[in-house]
């Protein structure tokens, strides 16, 4: 099963590393310049997410105040909540429920 407000691109704050949760349950995992390193099924169960790729392997993460953290620890955020400050060259992640300009904490 799969929740809806999950479903689109995620990234980390530079970019390296994204998933994109696809409506069908599908996701694919890329890496900088769009390499798929690894596409398969992923389920979200309250707020976890267990992923099973196409090779067999499998992976978890959570859900953590619109935060999606993998057994690695390193935090992707839904891509419209990446906003870059060009005159500082910062770029913040935006909390979900402070999506209107105000930023959550700088990266």
């Amino acid at each position: 099963m799969f929740a809806d407000e999950h479903v689109g691109m995620w990234s980390t704050v530079d970019g390296a590393v994204r998933k994109l949760l696809l409506p069908n349950g599908r996701y694919l995992a890329m890496i900088a310049h769009g390499e798929i390193r690894h596409q398969g099924e992923y389920r979200i169960v309250g707020t976890r997410i267990e992923y099973f790729d196409d090779e067999g392997k499998t992976g978890v993460g959570v859900f953590e105040d619109g935060v999606m953290i993998g057994a690695s620890g390193v935090p992707l955020y839904p891509k419209d909540a990446l906003v870059a400050d060009d005159d500082m060259g910062t770029v913040f992640a935006v909390a979900p429920t402070a999506r209107l300009g105000v930023a959550s904490r700088a990266l």
